[in-house]
């Protein structure tokens, strides 16, 4: 009997005890397939639709509300002349899912794409400015034979560039292409 009451106290006490909260917000595409999920604990970064910019732990959710936590972090001066990062203070921010306009997904992908598209479109826009800048110095028409094969070539180059980033884009939140949604695991 010695061994069996704090056996029965503990089972009853277990019967009492919480858990986690366990609602989360899910990013995911048009046709439902999730990008990336945020539950208790996890870092995100956000802004809100009235342009409040928030980066912290999610302290909770519950309600169709996010508590982060952040911290306010600034650069300060110590006695011996030089600098150092400090808190001066946290703060619990409530925000509501639906006034969420972007998250900051921090999804891995090849930089590569960009990279291309970026110089493609530099490299056309150069060398039209290029072309009717000689073009002016040698006292030529602007728009001779010569120069409107450069031309097309390099607004070739500029859609080919603007193509490759548009089809290929960088991995962030695309209000067009993402919706946020508030999934309830706990009923009340």
């Amino acid at each position: 009997m010695n061994r069996l009451l704090p056996f029965i106290i503990l089972l009853l006490l277990s019967f009492t005890s919480f858990s986690q909260n366990a609602d989360f917000i899910s990013v995911k595409k048009k046709n439902g397939v999730a990008v990336k999920s945020f539950y208790s604990g996890s870092f995100i970064s956000l802004e809100t639709n009235n342009g409040l910019f928030v980066s912290g732990t999610i302290r909770n959710i519950a309600d169709d509300t996010l508590f982060i936590l952040w911290h306010d972090i600034r650069v300060m001066p110590t006695q011996w002349g030089s600098r150092i990062a400090d808190t001066i203070a946290t703060y619990l921010t409530k925000v509501k899912y639906t006034d969420i306009k972007r998250i900051s997904l921090n999804i891995r992908r090849s930089r590569l794409p960009v990279l291309i598209s970026n110089a493609f479109m530099i490299g056309g826009a150069g060398t039209i400015l290029l072309s009717g800048f000689n073009s002016v110095r040698d006292k030529e028409p602007l728009f001779s034979n010569d120069n409107l094969g450069k031309y097309a070539v390099s607004g070739a180059f500029i859609g080919i560039g603007y193509l490759i980033k548009k089809l290929l884009g960088d991995g962030d939140f695309n209000p067009r292409k993402h919706k946020i949604v508030y999934v309830r695991l706990n009923s009340k």
